[in-house]
């Protein structure tokens, strides 16, 4: 009598059930590696897309520099160069470890766009703020003054063409770099989401920090081009940092993963991110 040898059906099924589970195991990793590869690839390409579409666009328009008062205007320019539309929806984004929440349509975001515009709501830019009522004078002046903050915050954020999501942000200060080679002063911070407005929003694993020189350079934040200018006055990345660490609520550790992926060549091999 011919014996046929093989598995039984309860030696396959714990077969299968040790794959499922080292599978189960082992994908996270696999999928986390393999969103991280994209990112340093992401950022060298924005970057490069940013500077060629800033160059092309100051010297069709005979500018040397951008300038702080134009700042506005001169990137809207800048949409002849690279593909991007106003994004108008609302955006926010939060600390590396999701505690905090930060967006341009915050309080202190309208207070501080306010106190620009003295002549019309001089005194009452925090009651604005919070929402509390006007005298007629006051409402007619600072409806005015918000429509035409809302159409400046509308030009702040852009939406690439491949989905990537682009926030300029002005700088607080602003200072000529005289001894700093070809560089010429911070003028605002631009923030990049890889992934559009549909995933963490975190900033270091999504969302990355760029400072914008007014020669047209993206500065990665934390690099080592950061800390030899080491300018102060940005929004949110209010001093240098090389201590890229996605294990606090500080967003200059966070957006310093920027920098460190940028030193490294644009690559996440062998980061601990």
């Amino acid at each position: 009598m011919k014996i046929y040898k093989g598995f039984t059906l309860a030696e396959a099924l714990i077969t299968l059930g040790i794959i499922g589970v080292v599978a189960a195991l082992s994908a996270p990793s696999l999928v986390h590696n393999a969103a991280n590869s994209k990112i340093g690839p992401s950022l060298s390409k924005f970057r490069t897309t940013f500077e060629v579409g800033s160059n092309m666009m100051m010297a069709k328009m005979n500018l040397e520099r951008f300038h702080k008062e134009e700042l506005g205007s001169e990137i809207a320019n800048l949409n002849k160069y690279i593909k991007m539309i106003p994004y108008s929806e609302n955006y926010s984004f939060k600390d590396a470890k999701g505690n905090n929440t930060y967006t341009n349509r915050s309080k202190e975001y309208y207070e501080k766009l306010l106190a620009n515009y003295e002549n019309s709501c001089s005194g009452v830019g925090v009651i604005f703020a919070q929402g509390q009522p006007f005298t007629n004078s006051e409402r007619s002046d600072c409806l005015r003054t918000k429509q035409l903050l809302d159409q400046s915050f509308a030009g702040t954020i852009f939406q690439l063409n491949n989905g990537e999501i682009m926030v300029l942000i002005p700088t607080d200060k602003y200072t000529e770099l005289f001894d700093k080679g070809s560089y010429k002063g911070i003028l605002a911070e631009v923030l990049i989401d890889i992934d559009g407005n549909k995933r963490e929003n975190k900033a270091g694993k999504d969302v990355f920090a760029f400072l914008l020189d007014a020669n047209g350079s993206l500065i990665a934040a934390g690099s080592g081009a950061h800390k030899y200018i080491n300018q102060k006055g940005s929004k949110y990345i209010t001093s240098f940092s090389d201590e890229c660490n996605l294990n606090t609520e500080s967003l200059v550790s966070n957006f310093a993963c920027t920098g460190k992926i940028a030193d490294n060549n644009w690559s996440t091999t062998d980061l601990d991110l």
